[in-house]
């Protein structure tokens, strides 16, 4: 993998990615490296995007760490294409790993749960071109991918909940990914299936309530937004 080969070669501090066709803020660089150069305990920055082309809008994300970290487990709630990192952290041993098929980022950041502080500043730091043809929305289109990204999303989703030290057996977390990933359009939806899986997010919430307060609220607001998106797809239907 490309990325990995100039991740091996990198000599500075700090590494940035971005894809080829989007367009950085100026001063993304600027606000991102002041961040970390003022707070030590935080291994990665990112921000906000602004889409263009096929799509206009602002994207937001969780600023705080333990919202991002707490909605991490739920979905990606920071962007690959914006952030800034230390490279300590691929010496420690964190690692991109390009076998995950277009979810290697979600599952970089899941390695940081727990392990280091992640931020996303309040601001627009990228604009970021939307077209049809984009990787991770074709990957949706074609069965086999969608299918090898759910088996890896199962994966992602073990780690992410392990690192908020929340415990389930594997037939808990098979529900919890099947319906939080966003290749839930694999499964027919029904109310007895979403209403177990509500059950068993008050379990976690309860969990994290009693271990790991900071990082309830995170989990509990990105949580209830797919739960309600569940709801009214098995309403519709």
């Amino acid at each position: 993998m490309l990325r990995n080969a100039g991740i091996s070669m990198a000599k500075g501090q700090y590494i940035a990615f971005m894809d080829s066709d989007d367009i950085s803020v100026p001063e993304r660089l600027e606000w991102e490296c002041d961040f970390l150069d003022h707070h030590d305990d935080y291994g990665l920055v990112g921000g906000f995007n602004h889409t263009f082309g096929q799509a206009d809008s602002i994207v937001e994300f969780p600023v705080t760490n333990e919202d991002i970290s707490g909605g991490m487990a739920v979905r990606c709630v920071m962007s690959n294409g914006n952030m800034l990192f230390r490279k300590s952290l691929i010496d420690q041993g964190f690692h991109i790993k390009p076998e995950y098929f277009v979810c290697e980022d979600y599952d970089f950041f899941c390695q940081m749960i727990g392990h280091t502080k992640m931020a996303n500043l309040p601001q627009v730091v990228l604009n970021v071109r939307y077209h049809t043809r984009q990787t991770t929305s074709n990957s949706w289109k074609i069965p086999y991918q969608l299918r090898l990204r759910a088996a890896i999303l199962h994966e992602i989703h073990r780690m992410a909940l392990t690192n908020l030290r929340l415990t389930f057996t594997e037939e808990e977390l098979t529900l919890y990914s099947d319906w939080m990933g966003d290749t839930a359009r694999l499964y027919t939806a029904s109310l007895e299936k979403i209403q177990k899986l509500e059950k068993l997010l008050d379990k976690f919430e309860d969990q994290l309530a009693a271990e790991n307060p900071s990082y309830l609220n995170g989990f509990r607001q990105q949580a209830d937004r797919k739960l309600k998106k569940l709801y009214k797809k098995v309403n519709e239907s």
